[in-house]
């Protein structure tokens, strides 16, 4: 089974989903954000994630044995499903109590030390690419709310609304 990569907008305070990306050619089933949800808590990296705020890269493996990963709720309920065995995700947090969780999936051959470093590699790269795409929607807030398309524009209605009146 080839890695397949989900990504979900977190808010770890009141164990939701906000957002979820999931990969468009992988197996889904009913309701599939719904069970993931119910047992949020349980699972392993992002439990691992809230007490320690460890953000790197880490495998299921890193801290359960096969046997006790298949043990859990949220392996019957929902990895099993997917026949998913390893997990590689990290987190890459927002602002407090958001995150956004990215996790490789894999039904055979867990991740490798190789697979984790490149994983790590990349998050810098994912952080300001999340800073760059929160900027660009708070300036598309802003020019919705000054009625522009445009920076120029913005600008020029900045500085409209800020200066004096003239008589």
């Amino acid at each position: 089974m080839a890695n397949r990569g989900n990504r979900e907008l977190l808010d770890l305070q009141e164990r939701r989903i906000v957002v979820c990306a999931q990969d468009p050619d992988g197996p889904q089933f009913p309701d599939m954000e719904r069970v993931f949800e119910c047992y949020l808590d349980e699972h392993p990296l992002i439990s691992q994630y809230r007490r320690t705020g460890e953000a790197r890269a880490r495998k299921v493996s890193d801290l359960l044995t096969l046997r006790q990963f298949r043990a859990l709720p949220i392996y019957q309920e929902f990895y099993r499903r997917l026949n998913v065995r390893y997990l590689l995700g990290m987190a890459l947090a927002i602002e407090a109590p958001f995150v956004v969780w990215i996790e490789l999936d894999r039904g055979r051959d867990d991740f490798s030390e190789r697979d984790r470093h490149m994983f790590n590699l990349l998050r810098p790269h994912l952080m300001q690419t999340l800073r760059n795409a929160i900027a660009v929607s708070v300036m598309e807030h802003i020019f919705k709310k000054l009625g522009v398309d445009s920076r120029t524009a913005a600008a020029a209605r900045a500085l409209a609304l800020s200066s004096p009146s003239t008589p």
